[in-house]
């Protein structure tokens, strides 16, 4: 590139550089004239021209006696724990948790277990009922959550919140309990919403009414139940398996052709039903084959039952005793042979 040519570009350049410069200012000017023109400054009256005109955080304040207070916005409450509900010692820090503001995010695991302690040592304390005491730990549990948020955060960590079930519809209150209560610590409760809930929606699939039969502490009652249930669907996997489960000590035949059937449904259930019943049909062989593989389904922590009928298979003195066949069936035991598996 000569000399000339650079020469040329470089006053090109500037050129351009000062046309967009004097086109923004003309924009500008053109866009500030067509603002409207601003309304004039009101003027104090001559009663008020003598007066002392003071302006504070409070307000503004023309003379001693006339004040005009500037309406403030609200604040916030104040996040976290009072640091003295935090030893425990005071009971007024229990309404900071029913009026606190909900922050966008929940709560930590760690700042929950911290708040739920000093609310249960005010309890303790007397300085909290029970009921007020769940509300306000519910409070905790629900602060950034929505309602069914916090379901499944207290289903997930199998929590169960009676404050929560309150404000569930029944059916719902009946759902969150049987994923939370795991070893059944409140089946009068789940009972409680199976109820409603049946009452208040039905169920054609027969959740609720299973549950009900399942839970059912009178065994005749349980067996109408299933019986009835079976009735309306003749392959209904959980209630051939819970009617099976119910007959094999008094009935262990029709038990084991419940079991049966119901294990072709679903391979995972009614395993140690057929091992009770084999056990009291005598057929030990049999019976201990479905034993250790129900302690294999059924997992370490709950099969403390199955584990001792199979060990006193194993040491030859079986809790259940062999029933006499005229009891169920005329037939001797060793025709129901075809029940076993192939």
């Amino acid at each position: 590139m000569n000399v000339k040519t650079l020469i040329a570009a470089i006053i090109l350049i500037l050129a351009l550089c000062i046309g967009l410069h004097f086109w923004a200012e003309w924009d500008k000017a053109r866009f500030d004239a067509s603002l409207p023109t601003p309304p004039p400054a009101a003027e104090h009256s001559a009663e008020d021209a003598g007066r002392e005109h003071v302006h504070s955080h409070a307000g503004h304040q023309h003379g001693p006696a006339d004040i005009h207070q500037h309406e403030r916005p609200p604040q916030p409450a104040k996040r976290g724990i009072h640091n003295a509900a935090r030893r425990g010692h005071n009971a007024a820090a229990y309404g900071h948790y029913r009026t606190h503001v909900r922050s966008p995010k929940p709560l930590p695991p760690s700042e929950i277990q911290a708040r739920t302690e000093a609310l249960t040592e005010l309890y303790l304390d007397g300085a909290l009922t029970e009921a007020e005491l769940e509300e306000a730990v519910l409070e905790i549990d629900m602060e950034g959550r929505t309602l069914e948020e916090t379901v499944q955060f207290l289903e997930e960590h199998r929590l169960y919140s009676p404050a929560l079930a309150k404000r569930l519809s029944p059916y719902r209150a009946f759902q969150y309990l049987v994923k939370v209560d795991v070893r059944q610590n409140h089946t009068a409760v789940g009972r409680a919403h199976a109820k409603r809930a049946l009452a208040e929606r039905g169920d054609p699939d027969y959740e609720l009414r299973l549950y009900l039969a399942r839970t059912e502490q009178d065994k005749a009652t349980a067996i109408t139940a299933y019986r009835d249930i079976l009735e309306e669907e003749p392959n209904q996997v959980v209630a051939l398996a819970g009617l099976g489960y119910q007959l094999a000590y008094d009935k262990p035949v029709e038990a084991v052709e419940l079991l049966k059937k119901a294990n072709r449904l679903d391979t995972t259930i009614g395993i140690k039903a057929l091992g009770l019943a084999y056990q009291r049909l005598g057929q030990y062989d049999v019976a201990l084959d479905y034993l250790k593989k129900a302690v294999v389904v059924e997992g370490r922590e709950i099969n403390h039952h199955t584990r001792m009928h199979l060990g006193a298979i194993q040491r030859g003195d079986p809790k259940w005793k062999p029933i006499a066949a005229a009891t169920e069936t005329a037939e001797p035991i060793d025709a129901w042979e075809h029940l076993r598996d192939d």
